[in-house]
């Protein structure tokens, strides 16, 4: 096998660092903040809602419009909330993943961009946390691209930051939403994590492969489609 791909577009939460506390707190903390109580959101309900973007992960805990002004203010909360609680401790870093960067990033020179449906800000404080900022020569928040994903919008705007064709790229994230994207924007292959919020079973529809591992990462972006 030998190293095809001119680039990397990653995802943040779930696949390089691990977000689950930290959302799961801020989600409870915006809910009793706007008048709901914290017990509509548990692990695996917040794991599950983690497939949509933060607007509409909360429209879905209270049933609301995702398109309503109150599910907007809860996600304006949920952002404000988030940045104030990130921290080494609240989003480590999974085992392996500097590793991985260092590898391929530094020694192959293979560049990334850093793709998130979180917002730009509150993406950039988490890998400076971290120390993993360096490796991205962009960082590209829910408002800095023209479509959150599982829309294809993001990952084509940061192909065409890498100076890429997205046939050219490879895609790696821990939600099926992560998988949609870069298959919708035409993605030359897809990794699927499972460290992260979702079981293999919901993953393996949407990837071209998956990791068990971080240390797997390498050997699978050698492959082809």
């Amino acid at each position: 096998m030998t190293w095809w791909a001119k680039g990397l577009v990653i995802d943040v939460d779930g696949t390089l660092v691990r977000t689950e506390e930290l959302g799961l707190s801020c989600t409870r903390a915006v809910l009793v903040k706007h008048g709901y109580s914290p017990n509509l959101v548990n692990v695996d309900l917040y794991n599950e809602g983690t497939k949509f973007p933060t607007r509409v992960r909360l429209a879905w805990h209270t049933g609301l419009d995702p398109n309503s002004a109150e599910a907007k203010a809860l996600a304006d909360s949920y952002d404000e909330i988030e940045l104030t609680l990130i921290s080494p401790d609240m989003c480590p870093l999974f085992n392996g993943i500097k590793a991985f960067l260092d590898e391929v990033v530094s020694m192959r020179g293979v560049p990334a961009v850093a793709l998130s449906n979180a917002t730009t800000n509150n993406t950039v404080t988490k890998l400076k946390a971290v120390g993993i900022f360096k490796y991205f020569v962009a960082v590209l928040g829910s408002d800095t691209v023209p479509e959150t994903k599982p829309l294809p919008g993001g990952v084509i705007k940061a192909c065409g930051l890498l100076n890429q064709p997205p046939k050219n790229c490879i895609m790696i994230g821990d939600s099926p939403s992560d998988g949609q994207a870069g298959s919708a924007a035409g993605i030359g292959s897809s990794i699927g994590v499972v460290w992260g919020q979702h079981q293999i079973e919901t993953l393996r529809p949407h990837f071209t492969h998956i990791a068990t591992s971080p240390s797997q990462l390498h050997q699978l972006c050698m492959s082809d489609s």
